[in-house]
């Protein structure tokens, strides 16, 4: 049988990356649940008018990033979620694409390898310049899970892996399937989102430092397609 598969998207000021991200999802998943978190530009009208999207919850507009609290939204997203029946769910954000060569593989996946009480992370690449070339690959992010009512995420403002807590960490695997990372595609991207931060976390009480987020492009390495023979699961 089909599973139903529902992105939850956390979102604030995401209107020059919504028209990629929701076209990208469009051929894997069968609902949006968004959430905007205080907008001041556009994001919440684009939301409203795509198709693909369930439901958009709203938090009071702010000028800045003080007062963001991820792991609240998220929860939010993920109690609203129920109203749409999901049997699996995935969080993508705004920024974020799974790599188009990567999709046929997230459906292979969902639909002949997972298992209910795990969780999948995706790799994690930082484009540069374009969707086509990428610098830094070590990072996987636990995204998809199977929805049950009742599910509770960790409690941490910011910095986390949104999977429910009793999901444990024998229970998690990573695969072979990239996110693009679109927000360190430039000089102003890197700032700009180092400002973020610097603005949520002004204490740096969730990190010690963000000062990564500046970092310049490393050497670049093209987006390939996996062989494939490739193993999904690593």
């Amino acid at each position: 049988m089909k599973k139903r598969i529902i992105c939850l998207l956390p979102a604030r000021n995401a209107a020059a990356h919504l028209l990629g991200y929701l076209e990208n999802v469009r051929h894997f998943a069968d609902g949006v649940v968004a959430l905007d978190d205080g907008s001041t530009d556009d994001t919440a009208a684009m939301l409203t008018c795509s198709s693909i999207v369930l439901e958009v919850l709203s938090n009071p507009k702010r000028r800045t990033y003080a007062g963001w609290d991820d792991a609240h939204n998220r929860q939010k997203l993920l109690d609203a979620s129920a109203r749409h029946a999901p049997d699996w769910i995935i969080w993508l954000d705004s920024d974020e694409l799974i790599a188009p060569p990567d999709i046929p593989l997230l459906r292979t996946l969902i639909s002949d390898i997972v298992v209910s009480g795990h969780a999948y992370g995706f790799e994690v690449l930082r484009m540069i310049g374009d969707l086509q070339h990428f610098d830094l690959n070590k990072l996987w992010v636990y995204r998809m899970f199977a929805f049950a009512v009742g599910q509770q995420l960790p409690r941490s403002k910011l910095h986390f892996q949104p999977i429910p807590t009793d999901i444990l960490p024998q229970r998690r695997h990573p695969t072979i399937i990239r996110i693009l990372h679109r927000c360190g595609m430039s000089t102003k991207d890197r700032r700009a989102r180092f400002d973020k931060y610097r603005q949520a976390d002004p204490r740096r009480e969730w990190q010690s430092s963000y000062s990564n987020l500046l970092a310049a492009p490393g050497h670049l390495w093209k987006l390939r397609s996996h062989p494939p023979e490739a193993d999904i699961l690593i």
